[in-house]
């Protein structure tokens, strides 16, 4: 099975785009496998999807704001032609969120001396 690292970046917040992210790996054949979260910074994604669809994962995804490298998408899509033969995939996706509003804060506590 090939495997596909890539890079996102994201303006939402995490807890308002992770709905439209999952559907639009399952609209387009794929299983989130494993997931990290990363505070509100980011999450780490482990899919399996069809190799003929990745073009339109990829177009979706920039449709909910969802951007990767263009220069990087290219390469990854010029590998994985669409006349060749259907297969799976794993897709390993990084997605830093830039707005980052955490409400999670540690009380750092006074050192003595």
């Amino acid at each position: 099975m090939d495997r596909i690292f890539v890079e996102a970046y994201c303006s939402h917040l995490r807890n308002e785009i992770i709905h439209k992210i999952q559907k639009v790996i399952s609209e387009n054949g794929g299983w989130i496998v494993d997931h990290q979260m990363f505070s509100d910074k980011s999450i780490t994604l482990l899919i399996e999807t069809d190799n003929l669809k990745l073009e339109k994962m990829f177009h979706d995804f920039q449709m909910i704001e969802v951007n990767m490298n263009s220069n990087r998408l290219n390469t990854i899509l010029l590998g994985f032609p669409q006349d060749q033969n259907p297969g799976k995939i794993n897709l390993y996706m990084v997605i830093n969120f830039m707005e980052n509003h955490s409400s999670r804060q540690i009380k750092v506590p006074a050192v003595p001396g």
